[in-house]
């Protein structure tokens, strides 16, 4: 072995001793998830994890059982809790949708089942062209399409498809918007006192019964006043599912991961749709912040859509049966 091979080994070595510390403090800090900051790292935990993979194969190969182990717990602690979409490929939908025969369990069976197809997205405030979002909706036959990041020409496109349509005002990053194929009654748009976040409630008067529903979009945690007016919503719709006698319906951009501990009050009340990582669109792994939970439904599918949208979130269908 001459100088340089081993000037190469040594820097490789060095690199991947200081990749599993750095690795080693995000995690402890991930733990310490009350702390804005600490939250921040735990929500990341997938992509530390994944560039120690490539330690734990340094050390593998080059016979560093100490560090080698210390990487693999890392790894293991990272993807502890990371939950993934169904992974159904997108021909699927298209046949469905487009045969729409009643062969598959997604497509209305002709039985008197009418499944509630469910489409949500985040279209990103600051996108130049949202017209492929409307089209989306048309292409999966949605009947309830639930929009964060809301923007007049979305919103314009999709009221010529949906005769039913819930607004809130559409002047911010808080604009957001509920369009149903189906009435929607008891609409309310409380506004939170905090930052000046609005809700939409409403109870779709869908073929299967009525339904309760809660669209939300609290702030990024970038602030401890942010995160705790986020948990406090969490909190509170919670409640609202807990105590619902009607199926229901809480969807929206929550801006914390399906692993997070401030998502537990959800989750212990209700089941969430099994959506994979929507955020950030443009990378290959990606954070679930976009959530679907719902009481009172089976799911049938969940179907993600990973095309160019002109937005950072991916949209997906959660498609529930009565």
């Amino acid at each position: 072995m001459n100088q340089i091979e081993k000037t190469v080994i040594e820097v490789g070595h060095l690199a991947a001793r200081l990749g599993t510390i750095v690795a080693v403090v995000l995690t402890a800090v991930s733990f310490m998830d009350s702390w804005v900051y600490g939250e921040q790292a735990a929500s990341l935990r997938p992509y530390y994890a994944a560039a120690t993979v490539a330690a734990v194969i340094w050390f593998a190969v080059f016979r560093r059982p100490k560090w080698g182990v210390l990487s693999l717990l890392l790894v293991a602690i990272g993807f502890s809790g990371v939950q993934h979409g169904s992974g159904i490929p997108d021909n699927t939908y298209r046949y469905c949708f487009d045969a729409d025969d009643g062969g598959s369990p997604f497509c209305p069976t002709g039985n008197g089942e009418h499944p509630l197809r469910v489409l949500t997205i985040n279209a990103y405030i600051g996108s130049r062209d949202q017209t492929g979002l409307a089209r989306l909706a048309q292409d999966t036959r949605a009947d309830l399409v639930l929009v964060t990041e809301l923007d007049q020409p979305l919103a314009d496109s999709l009221r010529k498809s949906y005769p039913y349509v819930q607004t809130t005002a559409l002047t911010s990053v808080y604009g957001m918007g509920v369009f149903s194929k189906y009435p929607l009654t008891d609409v309310e748009t409380p506004i939170e006192k905090v930052f000046d976040s609005p809700r939409i409630h409403a109870v779709i008067q869908a073929p299967h019964g009525p339904t309760n529903l809660i669209l939300v979009h609290p702030l990024p945690p970038g602030t401890q006043k942010a995160m705790k007016a986020r948990n406090e919503l969490i909190q509170f719709t919670a409640a609202m599912m807990a105590e619902s006698k009607l199926p229901m319906i809480v969807a929206g951009d929550f801006n914390t991961t399906a692993w997070s501990r401030h998502l537990q009050p959800l989750m212990k009340v209700a089941k969430r749709a099994d959506s994979g990582g929507t955020w950030p669109s443009h990378l290959p792994l990606r954070i679930p912040i976009d959530h679907v939970f719902f009481n009172g439904f089976t799911p049938k599918g969940v179907f993600e859509f990973t095309e160019d949208y002109g937005t950072d979130h991916v949209p997906f269908l959660t498609v529930l049966q009565r």
